[in-house]
């Protein structure tokens, strides 16, 4: 008999002599207690998905490296079954800061519609920094 196979019986038998015992010792399934017995399921999943997420990045300029980090807060609510990857609309909030020579707060609102199935997103990304509206388009 081969080395490698000496060493798996003896797991192997450890592992099914343990499931026999937990079946033996688990008895017959039981039935409900009668027709007023209570029926729970766990329903529907939300239609509104919150999502969050954190980045860190190293920019250099000029020579000069910065340091910066930012972190988002969003929800997403499918247009139709999330299965099928259809169009899904989003919003978030992000905030950041950078060191130098980019120094200072970032932070602004986005809103969207992403194709999942497609792996595609465009919308408005609001910016506080520079107090306007600029327009996104992403591959995730």
């Amino acid at each position: 008999m081969h080395p490698l196979s000496t060493r798996l019986l003896a797991p192997l038998a450890l592992v099914a002599s343990s499931i026999a015992v937990v079946q033996a010792q688990s008895g017959p399934a039981r039935a409900p207690l009668g027709p007023q017995a209570e029926i729970v399921s766990m329903g529907q999943p939300s239609r509104w998905l919150a999502y969050g997420g954190a980045s860190l990045t190293a920019t250099g300029l000029s020579g000069a490296t910065a340091l910066g980090g930012a972190g988002f807060l969003g929800v997403r609510h499918p247009l139709v079954n999330p299965i099928v990857g259809g169009p899904t609309l989003s919003l978030e909030g992000y905030l950041g800061a950078a060191g130098e020579p980019v120094r200072g707060t970032d932070g602004g609102i986005r809103a969207g519609m992403a194709m999942p199935i497609l792996f595609m997103q465009a919308g408005l990304d609001w910016n506080f920094r520079i107090n306007r509206a600029q327009f996104i388009l992403s591959a995730n």
